[in-house]
């Protein structure tokens, strides 16, 4: 709370332009986004995160997130919008602490569970932002906690509502009814999927309003859901397939013993049954099975990508996690099997159903940001661990580990913010090491092995810390440049219009059209097609036009045309080159 009352906010990913003006429009009674498209159709004002219907834009992501934010964004704007995340996080940290209290029976443990999650596992950075992964988070946490409260009404509803923020969190819907029908009998199955039924019915409507079709989303200007799965091939249908059926043979052997290796022979059966009737499989196996890597251990793009700019994975942003695979034994003496499922179930669902999409997201690995709702059960899971594991107690080398972390850490940090061969080692090679040796020194406790586990554990967790940290104050230096561009274009007119090159420029400006009616048009969305077109068509309406300077030979080349044709200024605003064109009217 302290980090988000003294941060200035603003956005510097394309994603967040198209959250903040859900919030803004929703703000303002209404559900579609203007931007010029129902006096001049051109596909370069569909912008990013958009599609468009009968000339009005809408996000592609589900209406929950404007309506939530709402209330925020109208008391305090873009901060108002930060704010949230902030409590979204405060309200995780707490959940953690009463989840964990509730499986362990120990108040002490949980209150360290709870600090380490908000330390170590590299959420700080999401409750500082404008995504709305910390939200859906903070959802999938009380969900969980309900279920264990024995109240799978409002657990459904809660995760209902989150799937109304982000989509695949209907999965997590499905996994969370097969749990409880798992647990409770199919009687509380069916209640968690009741309660989800009505925020459920909601985005159904809203898609039907908007698109005509209750399965119709706004990914790929309306494109329909069976469509979008489809595109991958049966595979796509893995996890669903398999938790459709592990509900019904959950329903069906209820009160009989349902025992764990029969629900994992069912899925073999499946998962073999579907792999043999896809003549793709092998390769589209070796693709999820790199993508899963990338997305749990490692750095690394999807296949054929070849774009710059890698992400984050799950261990290599906190790689102490790693100690959540030795914990299930340990979890499952002491809580059972079925609340040790619980622990594992949300990660574990979200990575299969994002492997199974061979080249989602334009080729990035999905980021730890796309599994964020599954790491405060992981991070309760490795904290168990370490409260099991660290048993002996050799202050001094607890001491001479910690000494020995901190000028290893303080002589490599700088080169995080590098490119080249030393940054590689310090976001790559340092953390993934640690925590390999992590888990080794885990299995390996005896004698000397103890020693290397509390070195372990210390460097381990201080690299989630320093991730945590350091990546916050990255992306606060971002929104700086941010801001700083907009203060040169205060000079920009109310009802004027932006031509932009990339994205990152129409993230730049984007925030002017919060109050000053401005049309936004990305000239690369088709390939720089229609830029020529709207810039005619504004200067002959007599708006007044600003060309943002682009690195890409194409939209130079517009630039320079329209420069030779039509009356101009120049000027700098922040590190952007603007160029005002002066219309006929």
């Amino acid at each position: 709370m302290v980090l988000a009352a003294n941060i200035r906010p603003a956005i510097i990913v394309n994603d967040e332009l198209s959250y903040l003006l859900m919030a803004d429009t929703m703000s303002r009674g209404r559900l579609g986004i203007w931007n010029g498209a129902d006096g001049m159709r051109s596909d370069e004002l569909v912008l990013h995160g958009f599609s468009e219907a009968g000339g009005v834009l809408y996000s592609q992501y589900p209406p929950f997130y404007g309506l939530l934010m709402m209330p925020f964004y109208i008391f305090a704007g873009v901060w108002g919008l930060v704010f949230a995340n902030s409590l979204a996080f405060s309200a995780t940290v707490f959940l953690v602490y009463l989840i964990s209290a509730e499986l362990f029976r120990d108040n002490r443990l949980g209150f360290c569970i709870s600090i380490f999650y908000s330390l170590c596992a590299y959420s700080i950075k999401f409750g500082l932002e404008v995504w709305p992964h910390m939200t859906t988070t903070a959802l999938t946490a009380g969900s969980a906690y309900l279920l264990l409260k024995g109240k799978p009404v409002l657990s459904g509803f809660m995760l209902g509502v989150a799937a109304g923020v982000r989509y695949p969190n209907a999965i997590l819907l499905l996994a969370l009814a097969t749990y409880a029908a798992w647990t409770l009998g199919w009687r509380g199955g069916a209640k968690v999927v009741l309660g989800g039924a009505a925020p459920i019915a909601a985005i159904l409507a809203f898609n039907m309003r908007v698109y005509g079709s209750l399965t119709r989303l706004g990914y790929d200007n309306g494109l329909d859901v069976f469509e979008y799965l489809g595109r991958e091939g049966w595979l796509v249908y893995l996890p669903l397939a398999a938790l459709a059926l592990v509900s019904a043979y959950t329903f069906w052997r209820c009160g009989r013993g349902v025992r764990a290796w029969h629900v994992l022979a069912v899925v073999a059966i499946l998962s073999a049954v579907v792999l043999a009737s896809d003549p793709l499989a092998p390769g589209r196996l070796r693709t999820s099975a790199r993508i899963l890597y990338g997305e749990l251990v490692d750095f690394q793009v999807h296949p054929g990508y070849s774009g710059d700019g890698n992400k984050k994975s799950v261990l290599q942003a906190s790689p102490i996690l790693a100690l959540a695979l030795t914990a299930p034994a340990l979890i499952r003496r002491d809580v059972g099997l079925e609340r040790t499922a619980l622990l594992y179930m949300p990660a574990s669902v979200l990575a299969v159903f994002f492997t199974m999409f061979k080249d989602m997201h334009g080729g990035n690995v999905m980021y730890v940001r796309y599994l964020l709702d599954g790491i405060p059960f992981l991070a309760i899971a490795a904290g168990y661990a370490v409260s099991k594991l660290l048993e002996a107690r050799r202050w001094d080398s607890i001491l001479s580990a910690t000494v020995g972390y901190a000028l290893l850490f303080f002589a490599l940090s700088p080169l995080q913010f590098l490119p080249g061969p030393g940054a590689e080692l310090m976001v790559r090679a340092l953390p993934i090491s640690t925590g390999l040796l992590l888990l080794a020194s885990a299995i390996h406790r005896g004698g000397r092995g103890k020693a290397l586990l509390q070195a372990m554990i210390i460097m381990s967790a201080g690299t989630g810390l320093a991730f945590n940290m350091s990546d916050s104050v990255r992306t606060m230096t971002g929104r700086q440049i941010t801001l700083e561009s907009l203060e040169g274009l205060e000079v920009a007119e109310y009802d004027s219009a932006f031509i932009v090159g990339d994205d990152l420029d129409a993230v730049k400006v984007g925030l002017l059209k919060l109050d000053r009616r401005v049309r936004l048009a990305d000239a690369s969305r088709d390939g720089f097609k229609d830029a020529n077109m709207l810039l005619e068509h504004y200067m002959g309406e007599g708006l007044p036009v600003y060309a943002v300077e682009a690195n890409n030979t194409r939209f130079g080349e517009f630039l320079e045309s329209a420069r030779g044709r039509w009356e101009h200024t120049s000027f700098e605003a922040g590190r952007m080159h603007i160029t005002r064109f002066k219309g006929e009217g």
